[in-house]
């Protein structure tokens, strides 16, 4: 939750993985101090709860008795905020708040979309005048490739083609992990009042039949033997917080030093800056999703996390799996609800 001055910003957010925002414009006062206060309510660390939060959210392998009674696959659990905090300036009228690049390799296109938030009705009635400006830099891909591709659109939430010519089509695996560098600008009236500098991978994961007819997984139409760790990402110190970012790009860079080519993030959602160090160094990603003991009066609530986690994660081209239940755990006995939850997020992010 979080409190400026004193007055509540909004609804509580319940979770501890995924991303969320407030605007607190209307918290601040002009040219007087203010006190920003964002606090966490964790009872995974007390010795008994009985409270619904503890047994319906993810928490992974967090144990609630580590303080007291450490387990062996159960670790100590994290007491507060552990990913990154900050405050960000952004337009009056309107802003970017997501991008989302999704790669076609066969017809050589990748699909932008790009989100906004209005500040009122009266802006989205204007909306019309603005405009997105889409720049895909093609230097670096290929031997000839000098140029950008630069588009122009009206502002709409829907997926915007862009084409790469075949001869700058470099496509992203852990040998070449290749990225395009992407911008994309708001305009208003032919001015620019936002901006996002951020990046893309082309890379196609599927699943295909072998010789022997076996079902593989494929990476741009290959078959790739894929080795790795099952990475719990705890720390000595911050537990689940990193020490630096040095350390998670060490991590990652060793993984790749050892022969790996791959990674199980195990029942816990990593930073950001993580999953960066895994593109851009060519490490593909096996991601859990964090356990708990679901029941089916919760199944919603699980789905609703769920839900945010991949979509704040499937930027990624390093990630290609999504293991919803590890081992079984907290898995419904309802095989309807299981196809259920798959079949979703199949289509959040398929």
């Amino acid at each position: 939750v979080v409190y400026v001055n004193s007055k509540m910003v909004g609804n509580p957010h319940i979770g501890g993985y995924d991303p969320f925002t407030y605007d607190i414009t209307d918290f601040v006062k002009q040219q007087s101090k203010n006190i920003v206060v964002v606090g966490v309510y964790d009872d995974t660390s007390t010795k008994s709860s009985k409270k619904p939060s503890s047994k319906t959210q993810l928490y992974g392998k967090q144990s609630r008795f580590a303080f007291f009674r450490p387990l062996g696959i159960r670790y100590t659990s994290t007491s507060g905020i552990w990913q990154s905090v900050w405050l960000e300036f952004v337009p009056r009228q309107v802003y970017i708040t997501d991008i989302l690049p999704v790669a076609d390799t066969r017809r050589s296109l990748v699909f932008i979309q790009t989100l906004v938030k209005y500040s009122s009705v009266n802006v989205v009635d204007s909306s019309n005048k603005f405009k997105v400006m889409i720049k895909v830099d093609l230097r670096q891909s290929h031997d000839g490739c000098r140029k950008s591709i630069i588009l122009h659109r009206i502002l709409s939430d829907a997926f915007v083609p862009i084409e790469i010519p075949r001869k700058c089509l470099k496509l992203w695996s852990p040998d070449t992990p290749f990225l395009y560098g992407l911008r994309v600008y708001l305009l208003f009236q032919d001015v620019v009042v936002d901006s996002i500098n951020s990046y893309f991978g082309m890379r196609d994961i599927s699943v295909q039949l072998d010789r022997a007819g076996v079902p593989r997984p494929m990476l741009n139409g290959k078959f790739l033997f894929q080795v790795g760790t099952l990475d719990q990402g705890f720390w000595p110190d911050g537990i689940y917080t990193a020490p630096s970012d040095e350390a998670l790009a060490y991590d990652v860079a060793m993984h790749k030093k050892l022969g790996f080519n791959m990674v199980r993030k195990h029942v816990k959602i990593e930073m950001r800056r993580w999953y960066y160090h895994c593109d851009r160094l060519g490490l593909l990603v096996w991601q859990d999703i964090p356990s708990t003991k679901i029941r089916e009066t919760n199944l919603r609530d699980f789905f609703d996390e769920t839900e945010r986690i991949v979509k704040s994660r499937r930027f990624h081209p390093s990630i290609i799996l999504w293991i919803v239940y590890n081992e079984g755990w907290g898995e419904p006995k309802d095989d309807f609800a299981v196809a259920g939850v798959t079949a979703k997020l199949r289509g959040i992010d398929p």
